[in-house]
Parts: C-alpha cells; structure tokens; sequence
C-alpha cells in the first residue's frame, strides 16, 4: 500500500525570485520621471537625478553615491546622459571611466528627448534642444514640457518604433566607433539598449 505523502511534501513551496535591480543615474528631471515608470513588481529601478552638470561630474557624483550603503549591491548601474557642451574628448574620458567602473552609460545627442521623438517619426537631420523641447515634441505631445508625468505609459505603444528608429538612426556594427565621435553625431542616442534591458522579462532566480 503506498504511502501519504505529509501535507509538508504535498504543499509546493514557490520557488523564491527577486527582483532584476537597476539604479540609474540621471542628469535631469525628465529622464528620472521617464525612468521612475519602470519600477514594477517584477523590476525594481532606483532612479537618481544629479541635477546637472557637465559629464565629467555627473560622472564623479555617481560614483561618490555607489560608495554608499544604500546605493549598493544593484545588479545594473547606469549614467544618462547629453551631449550639452562637453566636449569629446571629455566625452570620451566619461565613457571609458565608466565602462572601468562598469557603469552602462546612456547617452543622447543632442538631449534625451530625442528618445521621445523617435517614438513618433524617424529623423536623420541635426536638430537641437531647444527645437525639440519647444516644437517638435508638443507638435506631437500636446501640453508637452520637461516635467510632463507619465510619458512613459504614453509612449509605451510606441516603444517598437521607437526602438527600430534609434536602431536605424545608428546601426548595431556602428555602436562601438560611435564613442569617438558622439560630439558630432547628431542626432543619435543608445537609450534603447537600456530600455531593451528594463524590459526584459527574465527574473533571477535565487
């Protein structure tokens, strides 16, 4: 005659999961409030605005933050950031510090709200901050400003468009050269590449 099973071995314990975490520097307001809609129960994103600067400090402000406690231990770190007026040489030195520190480093050409942009039309031409935060972007996003909340999940529709468009805009074998020359590549970004990470499914295992 086969034995019961105990109601411990019958009961199926869940198999325990955490969260893939991200903390992700920012230069300004809008990136964080683009970055903070992608903290989800199965996500967890700690998005930190740096308040501006050039490249070389945002760079040292990051740093100086992951040496404290509550900014450890994150599975991704991240700078976003623009061209503004670094030059590219500092540009460079950013990027290579980064990738030292092992740091993801996002970065737009000439702003972050270029991303935007690229979920409604693919543009080639050189455009400029002022252009796309005054006209191109409201012409598309009515009412639209750089404290404007929730545009991720306005945008979310559009995301594989926007993707196609910046890989488009610069294309996968061109990635890697593009460090040598991001202060004239405008306009380009590799915000993608984050945002495909964020929105991987996969969730670790413990």
């Amino acid at each position: 005659m086969p034995q019961k099973k105990s109601w411990q071995q019958s009961v199926r314990r869940p198999v325990q999961q955490r969260r893939k975490s991200f903390c992700i520097f920012t230069e300004g307001t809008t990136e964080k409030l683009y970055f903070d809609d992608f903290n989800l129960p199965t996500l967890r994103v700690k998005c930190i605005g740096l308040g501006g600067g050039n490249a070389e400090h945002l760079l040292h402000e990051a740093l100086c933050l992951m040496r404290l406690p509550k900014y450890s231990g994150y599975d991704h770190y991240c700078l976003v950031f623009d061209c503004d007026d670094n030059s590219q040489d500092e540009l460079l030195r950013v990027v290579g510090k980064a990738e030292k520190a092992k740091i993801r480093w996002c970065f737009s050409n000439p702003c972050f709200e270029l991303w935007y942009l690229l979920h409604f039309v693919y543009r080639d031409s050189p455009t400029s901050s002022t252009e796309l935060k005054q006209k191109l972007l409201p012409a598309r996003i009515p009412g639209y400003t750089e404290t404007t909340e929730g545009i991720c999940g306005l945008l979310e529709d559009r995301l594989e468009t926007a993707i196609r468009n910046a890989q488009r805009l610069l294309q996968p074998e061109e990635r890697k050269s593009w460090r040598n020359r991001l202060r004239e590549a405008n306009p380009s970004t590799n915000v993608d590449e984050l945002v495909i990470l964020l929105k991987q499914k996969d969730i670790i295992k413990e």
